[in-house]
């Protein structure tokens, strides 16, 4: 009996043989400018001045889906529109869990709009890696968010996944 090579391959990947390695695991930087935003930049700090930093990274496999991102986000606004604003929700809803604490501040329209675009880019980076465990972090160009606030987790992929488990 022969069997290709690709054969063998596709029969052991189906018996759980073998298994295809892992894209690198990368960290990516969603980080606005805060000249262009610094409403936002500064609802970030507040944040994390009050909750610590952990909560602004995450993994691409902890991201939340769209639909649930727009619950969250909606949950958070609640009726604080203004007229020509838009409000800003730290961490953003795709990072966090229903029940995790959230800071938020009216902003310029073009500040919502810069930080949709960082945040977008950076999520997509994030996604193209191929590594569930790719880390996003979304913070300020040119600012350290400190460091962890957590003794208990090892590092920010962690600490995303216990966030979301």
């Amino acid at each position: 009996m022969k069997i290709s090579i690709a054969g063998s391959v596709v029969s052991l990947l189906i018996a759980g043989v073998v298994s295809l390695p892992m894209p690198p695991k990368e960290h990516i930087d969603a980080n606005i400018d805060p000249s262009k935003a610094p409403a936002t930049a500064q609802n970030i700090q507040d944040h994390v001045a009050k909750y610590g930093p952990d909560s602004m990274t995450t993994t691409v496999g902890q991201l939340n889906s769209p639909g649930t991102a727009s619950g969250l986000r909606t949950d958070a606004i609640g009726d604080k529109k203004q007229p020509g604003m838009v409000i800003d929700e730290e961490p953003p809803a795709s990072f966090r869990n229903p029940g995790d604490p959230v800071t938020t501040k009216a902003t310029a329209k073009e500040e919502g709009s810069h930080q949709g675009g960082v945040l977008s880019s950076g999520i997509q980076k994030a996604k193209a890696s191929g590594n569930p465990d790719t880390t996003i972090t979304h913070g300020i160009k040119g600012q350290d968010l400190g460091p962890s606030t957590s003794t208990e987790e090892p590092n920010p992929a962690q600490a995303a996944k216990d966030r979301h488990s």
